[in-house]
């Protein structure tokens, strides 16, 4: 995970003015982190075609696949009732083709994807992603 650093208030200025400019600007700054929006600090020798957890792309990813997953789950069980009459609907299967390739493409980004293990190092060693 990233290590949320903030930012020493100036010791030459402490009103109460600074202090809460200095909370708005740390807490805006925490959010940045949040979304992806910041570099990482904490990882420098990053690997080709390897994704990070706090990569931007991972974390968009992440969300577009969870909703894929809601869909999947929530018309699972009209798969099951309506086999049938479901296969005679173009898009509806082909619908189901693209979710196929987007859980697919997911394995492919897994097992190019980082991970940070129990002592909060980032491990990118594709030996130890396989395992």
């Amino acid at each position: 995970m990233s290590v949320i650093r903030k930012a020493k208030p100036d010791t030459m200025t402490t009103t109460k003015k600074s202090k809460d400019e200095q909370e708005k600007i740390d807490i805006a700054a925490e959010e940045m982190i949040l979304l992806g929006l910041k570099p990482p600090t904490n990882i420098t020798d990053r690997k080709r075609c390897m994704l990070y957890p706090d990569d931007t792309f991972f974390m968009y990813w992440d969300m577009y696949i969870s909703v894929i997953l809601l869909i999947s789950c929530m018309i699972t069980p009209l798969n099951f009732a309506f086999q049938v009459e479901l296969e005679s609907i173009k898009w509806y299967v082909n619908c189901g083709w693209a979710i196929d390739i987007f859980f697919a493409i997911e394995i492919v980004l897994t097992y190019n994807s980082a991970f940070i293990d129990d002592y909060s190092d980032v491990v990118d060693d594709r030996k130890m992603i396989f395992k």
